[in-house]
């Protein structure tokens, strides 16, 4: 798909729980920003060792709220969980107004 010459750039915002785990959103986010969109991920977790290059290549921005909410509890509630972090990162994007 070839882009228009007087298409306007886009500012995207994402929210995501668990960046790095998903290669959909990863592949959506670069193929957004290749094109020339401001895209920005708000997430509650983005583990640097175990996620995708793109992630850290600087192509888009990451921001991370909400960390030290737990993932899981004894291994259970993982639903719930991603709720309250997800709900986190919401009203942090929501009230904040970040550039």
């Amino acid at each position: 798909m070839g882009r228009e010459e007087g298409s306007k750039k886009m500012k995207i915002t994402i929210i995501h729980p668990d960046l790095g785990i998903e290669r959909l959103i990863v592949d959506a986010v670069v193929e957004l920003a290749s094109h020339g969109h401001n895209v920005h991920v708000f997430t509650s977790h983005h583990d640097q060792s175990r996620c995708f290059e793109a992630t850290l290549s600087g192509v888009f921005q990451v921001t991370v709220y909400g960390s030290f909410l737990p993932r899981h509890i004894f291994y259970r509630c993982l639903f719930v969980c991603s709720l309250c972090s997800l709900g986190m990162v919401y009203l942090r994007c929501c009230t904040s107004r970040p550039g």
